[in-house]
């Protein structure tokens, strides 16, 4: 069987028919004029379709002499209906599943990553079941191109908010450390109010006593950095950024339709040949 072409394939069935004792002086086998060969109405496979089939004669000779044979040749095709349903359908689920982590939230890291390597492992473990349901071949089959451009869809989502998350956190650590080196240093810490004698709080009365007041010491945070760093920067960075994600939502999927068409164009046009 010729399995390049799997599950788009087609698989001839040669049937041969010979004497073997008797040579073409003795008995001479001959295809009938009229419908050579009868097909039972109610004959069905459940993946295959016997499309045609083609009668021809292979006489074969020998040193003994000349033998008569007969051969056809039935054409099966296969059904796609099933692997539509069990392969193609699941693929394209789990690849648009993977683009939903381009319309997450910014900072929702560990659920993009989750829904990146769940759905990696998913079509991994999808191409291996279909491979477990063939025989080991030494060529590529149409089904491995169908799953390997899958399989890279998937990778490549995961692969794009990596580098984007880890190029805009590093551009943020940068305007950080620039906004940093150019801030004046912070002031010494005031330490009037503690030093401030009991005599100098309280209030001398008429009958000499001394009346003293609550007076706060609490010491002032002004300018010394107790705001955040660098926030406008950071929203700048990741804004420049996002764009990326934005082009990941519309070339991703363009790009994953077009190769579909390709490779079912591709595949098609190869199978009516």
């Amino acid at each position: 069987m010729d399995l390049k072409l799997y599950p788009l394939d087609k698989q001839t069935c040669s049937l041969k028919m010979a004497s073997y004792a008797w040579k073409t002086d003795d008995l001479i086998f001959v295809w009938k004029e009229g419908d050579p060969v009868q097909i039972d109405d109610g004959l069905h496979l459940p993946r295959f379709t016997l499309e045609k089939f083609q009668t021809a004669y292979c006489n074969s000779k020998t040193n003994t002499g000349e033998y008569s044979c007969l051969t056809v040749d039935l054409l099966f095709k296969r059904e796609f209906s099933y692997y539509l349903i069990q392969i193609y359908v699941p693929c394209c689920m789990l690849v648009i599943v993977s683009w939903v982590s381009f319309w997450l939230d910014q900072n929702a890291v560990p659920a993009r990553v989750s829904l990146g390597v769940t759905t990696l492992l998913t079509m991994a473990t999808q191409t291996s079941g279909i491979n477990a349901a063939l025989p080991p071949v030494s060529y590529t089959k149409a089904i491995d191109v169908w799953t390997g451009v899958c399989l890279m869809f998937v990778f490549g989502a995961m692969l794009e908010f990596a580098l984007v998350n880890y190029a805009s956190r590093s551009d943020m650590h940068r305007e950080t450390l620039k906004r940093g080196r150019g801030r004046p240093p912070p002031p010494p810490p005031e330490h009037d109010h503690q030093h401030t004698s009991l005599g100098e709080l309280g209030d001398h009365g008429d009958d000499g006593q001394t009346a003293y007041a609550m007076v706060s010491v609490g010491r002032s945070r002004e300018g010394r950095g107790g705001g955040a760093v660098g926030v406008e920067g950071h929203g700048v960075e990741w804004e420049r950024w996002e764009s990326a994600l934005h082009c990941g939502r519309l070339m991703t999927p363009l790009g994953y339709s077009t190769s579909t068409c390709i490779s079912c164009f591709c595949t098609g046009g190869a199978a009516h040949l």
